[in-house]
């Protein structure tokens, strides 16, 4: 595949399995090595952050970039719950601190819905004071599995932009330092 890529001119890489965690994957590094040795580069890797540490981060930077690093993160006290596994929350909070530390640019993605709602601006605020870089919102649709985790929880798009979320959002990040810097 890789050198598919590299035969059509492509330069960046993006590193997503879905239906799984990329780092657990046992070829990981072999894939970003054959990247890398196409003269490609990885530009962002979507993961939930439990198994990040300071050497996979470093690791990834001996390539020669740093890709953004996209967290999921459910907000201050609902993480576990919508995630279904004790400790995620935690962990999330470290890979994002670990991130932001080892100079990645680090994206966090929210999901909102009627439970955790009110935690998602205090969850907002932290990730700023972090030193996080953007954060996306979006609702938790009823699929098949956030319905599991979520037990009916799940918000849908209308009710999103009927109850003002979005400029909620603007208004209360305003002040924010990530989205202040000249």
């Amino acid at each position: 595949m890789e050198d598919q890529l590299a035969r059509y001119g492509m330069r960046g890489v993006c590193v997503v399995w879905f239906g799984g965690e990329p780092l657990l994957q046992p070829q990981f590094f072999d894939i970003i090595a054959a990247v890398h040795a196409r003269g490609m580069f990885v530009f962002e890797i979507n993961t939930n952050g439990r198994f990040l540490t300071a050497q996979v981060l470093a690791r990834i930077a001996s390539f020669g970039f740093k890709p953004e690093m996209k967290i999921s993160f459910d907000g201050l006290g609902f993480h576990d719950w919508m995630r279904g596994c004790e400790g995620a929350e935690q962990d999330a909070l470290r890979a994002i601190k670990l991130c932001v530390d080892a100079g990645f640019p680090t994206r966090v993605q929210m999901n909102i819905n009627r439970k955790n709602r009110d935690s998602i601006l205090p969850s907002l605020a932290l990730l700023d004071d972090m030193g996080v870089g953007c954060a996306r919102v979006i609702p938790t649709t009823p699929s098949t599995r956030w319905e599991m985790n979520a037990q009916g929880q799940s918000m849908e798009w209308g009710e999103f932009f009927h109850n003002n979320w979005p400029e909620r959002f603007a208004r209360a990040l305003a002040p924010w330092k990530c989205l202040n810097q000249s």
